[in-house]
């Protein structure tokens, strides 16, 4: 059906011409925006977000196969320039033919002002010396296997052995949603654990505002490719973070600037790491406000 459609959203763009540029975000069955740009002789720009062949069938089925390269080749080769969100995506780019010397890095961004509130959200929580208020760990995206939920599980189960005040508020939803409050209760850790589903984006920065410690734990991955818009909307709310030495993000997150580094599938790092931001409120602070005027510097819409 996606093939189908490029006749007619060609005829769509024939309709509301003329323009000055078209940008297309790259996906499996459309090459239409690109071709439509050459063909009237003005830029095209397609944005490039992961390596969609493989990644469709490694994590789910992949069909066509030769129309699905013919449309990547196709929009490729046509783009005036391609942008690519992390250098992952830059290095499975350079693999096509063509491309040499057209492919940008341009990572994801945020808005900063959104989360201008999460910072003073986590302080209130905290403003109540007579009453110790809960470490809360926190994850914010979709419960998918290459985020590495598990092994936060894990951790989190060390950490809690430790810590028993601490909670573990994982925003989102997905597919490994089932295994996770599985996990959680044959651990017992239930009732310090809050899975809340997925949630408008327009929420989220309250929803950062209810956590003191976020984390990324990716697993290890040839071909790292991820440009972590997580990364950058927690460091937008002020906080300090926790991610996987994997890839590119050593660029991402500064070990020991704005937050903390951690081998990939060793738990009981990252629970090291969690508990020694857990026992250390003045260095969550100074990494969150670290991070926040990074991604305000380097990440900005």
């Amino acid at each position: 059906a996606a093939l189908e459609a490029r006749d007619h959203i060609a005829e769509r763009l024939d309709a509301h011409a003329p323009y000055d540029m078209v940008y297309e975000r790259y996906s499996l069955w459309s090459d239409v925006g690109m071709r439509w740009a050459r063909k009237h002789g003005i830029p095209g720009i397609l944005e490039v977000n992961a390596p969609l062949i493989e990644e469709q069938r490694t994590h789910r089925q992949l069909v066509l196969e030769d129309e699905a390269r013919a449309v990547a080749q196709s929009a490729f080769s046509q783009a005036s320039a391609i942008l690519a969100v992390s250098p992952g995506v830059a290095d499975y780019l350079h693999t096509w033919p063509g491309t040499k010397g057209r492919v940008h890095v341009v990572a994801n961004g945020v808005d900063p002002s959104s989360s201008a509130d999460s910072a003073e959200l986590r302080a209130a929580r905290h403003a109540d010396i007579s009453n110790e208020t809960p470490i809360v760990i926190g994850f914010l995206g979709t419960l998918k296997p290459w985020h590495g939920l598990p092994l936060l599980v894990e951790a989190f189960a060390r950490v809690h052995a430790e810590h028993p005040t601490a909670r573990l508020h994982i925003i989102g939803d997905g597919p490994g949603r089932a295994d996770l409050e599985t996990d959680l209760a044959a651990r017992g850790l239930t009732p310090y654990a809050h899975i809340s589903g997925s949630i408008a984006a327009a929420d989220v920065p309250a929803a950062l505002g209810q956590i003191d410690i976020a984390t990324a734990p990716y697993p290890a991955q040839d071909n790292f490719y991820f440009s972590p818009l997580k990364i950058y909307e927690y460091h937008a709310a002020g906080l300090p973070v926790i991610t996987s030495r994997v890839g590119h993000l050593a660029e991402v997150v500064h070990d020991g600037e704005d937050g903390l580094l951690v081998p990939p599938d060793d738990p009981q790092a990252l629970a090291d790491a969690i508990l020694s931001l857990a026992r250390n409120p003045a260095h969550r602070t100074h990494l969150g406000d670290a991070g926040r005027i990074r991604v305000a510097r380097e990440h900005s819409w």
